[in-house]
């Protein structure tokens, strides 16, 4: 009797797992708290990023999502970069793949102006990444100054 009552608690959570996660995926509106890395050249892991982003599912295939992320100066939040922004994304099953524009500020990345105050400046942005459920896998690159930062982010949905 205990084994079953134990099968059957188990079975239980999986399958309410199961559409718990099934249900995210078809929500219209779904925030992502983001951790990652900002790769220098794609390479060299130089910036640590946090954000936050909202995806509103358009339809089937397409999702617009404004985001504000947060870049450190050398793994230290001292000097940091702001990059807000927002990304289309056209949406293929998991996969997402699209771009949009980041305006960044300060930690170099924006630039100066000649007051010696950090400017925004706007940046293309291109992005892809898997998602299931409450979880996000992304790829981002941005051109700065003296190349190109690509991000590896992962993200988690509430």
């Amino acid at each position: 009797m205990k084994k079953q009552v134990i099968a059957g608690v188990v079975t239980g959570f999986i399958l309410g797992g199961a559409a718990w996660l099934a249900e995210a995926k078809e929500k219209p509106l779904s925030v992502f708290a983001n951790f990652g890395l900002i790769l220098n050249g794609f390479v060299i892991p130089n910036d640590l990023t946090l954000g936050l982003q909202l995806d509103l599912r358009l339809n089937k295939l397409l999702t617009l999502s404004p985001e504000f992320n947060v870049w450190s100066n050398r793994y230290r939040f001292s000097g940091t970069t702001l990059a807000p922004g927002a990304v289309a994304n056209l949406t293929l099953g998991p996969f997402f793949i699209g771009g949009g524009f980041v305006f960044m500020r300060g930690g170099g990345y924006g630039g100066f102006g000649s007051d010696g105050y950090p400017r925004w400046a706007a940046r293309p942005k291109a992005n892809l990444g898997v998602r299931y459920g409450h979880f996000k896998l992304a790829l981002g690159a941005v051109p700065i100054e003296d190349g190109v930062a690509g991000a590896l982010t992962a993200g988690l949905g509430f």
